[in-house]
């Protein structure tokens, strides 16, 4: 690992998860660069990369909207080193996702870049379609969520979006829960109201089915000190996560199950209140965004992959001619 490597990170403002504080992280190490991108830069992304002169780093490290660098893969074959940290890549598997298989086409016109997923099943998927992805998975930023040790009138609740086709498998369980167990169905419109609703939750309903992977919303919850009660994600994940049921968070297979879990930790308030500060500490000890940083760090810091043979004799060629050879 190189400490003297250049590194361009490109961030996005507005992002759906904000990840203002894990820029500054990664910001504050050495030969790091962070650009945070608005959306009409993003938009003319080719011009925008022209500008910021990349050639001049080792690595340049990608947090970009997925639909707006599709369209960039010209520009993005030129950069050095080139690494994608992608949150949504599972999409490429989920039949009711517009980017089925869009991900995967993707990737292939990217040969030499460095991928980096973020779900343990979601990474096996693309391993067997021939990638060779690093992993970090998703956390919270321990700056604006943490437990403020409040009232919980809240007993179940859930909090977030249902709308997308993608998301229907998770209105198919919301519901499924609500017809037999009282649940909160709520949204926020900020960071500190999305805390304060965290802090007020006892029992924190996740409902991530058929994703294949944790959402944010897992580590989020858990950093506030609500007992989780997770959509079980086929095994791989919960073993390299450190997820174990019934001690730091309570899994499900289906909603016959989560009903009669829910209806356990209710009867039995001290054992969920044992499953969420078991909870809270896990993931305050592996998942903030200051580790996803360092993470991040650690593989634009490794050795690069060996390019694929066309585009390492291209890049010799270039790299002559630069020379006046």
């Amino acid at each position: 690992m190189s400490e003297h490597n250049k590194i361009l990170v490109l961030g996005q403002q507005d992002r759906d998860i904000d990840f203002t504080h894990l820029y500054a992280y990664l910001d504050g190490h050495d030969n790091v660069d962070v650009k945070v991108l608005a959306k009409a830069e993003i938009k003319q992304l080719k011009k925008t990369l022209a500008k910021l002169r990349p050639s001049g780093y080792d690595r340049v490290l990608l947090d970009l909207p997925f639909s707006k660098t599709v369209k960039a893969v010209p520009s993005l074959q030129k950069l050095p080193g080139l690494i994608i940290f992608e949150e949504d890549a599972c999409q490429n598997f989920l039949a009711a996702s517009k980017w089925r298989g869009a991900f995967e086409k993707y990737y292939r016109a990217l040969p030499d870049a460095t991928l980096v997923l973020c779900g343990y099943n979601t990474a096996s998927r693309y391993q067997s379609l021939g990638f060779k992805p690093e992993i970090v998975p998703k956390g919270f930023d321990a700056q604006s969520l943490f437990n403020t040790n409040s009232n919980r009138d809240i007993k179940l609740g859930f909090i977030g979006r249902t709308q997308s086709n993608v998301y229907s498998e998770r209105l198919e369980l919301l519901n499924a829960v609500a017809s037999q167990c009282e649940l909160a169905k709520l949204r926020t419109s900020s960071i500190d109201e999305y805390r304060e609703t965290l802090n007020r939750i006892e029992l924190f309903l996740s409902a991530d089915v058929g994703l294949g992977e944790y959402m944010a919303k897992n580590f989020e919850a858990m950093a506030c000190g609500c007992t989780v009660v997770a959509s079980h994600q086929g095994g791989l994940d919960e073993e390299q996560l450190g997820f174990v049921d019934m001690e730091n968070i309570v899994l499900y297979k289906d909603p016959v199950e989560a009903i009669a879990k829910i209806r356990l930790l209710k009867a039995e308030p001290e054992l969920a209140k044992r499953i969420a500060a078991a909870g809270q500490a896990h993931v305050e000890s592996r998942f903030s965004h200051k580790h996803i940083a360092n993470q991040l760090i650690k593989i634009a810091r490794s050795p690069r992959p060996a390019m694929t043979q066309k585009h390492g004799v291209i890049r010799r060629v270039i790299q002559r001619l630069r020379g006046g050879l």
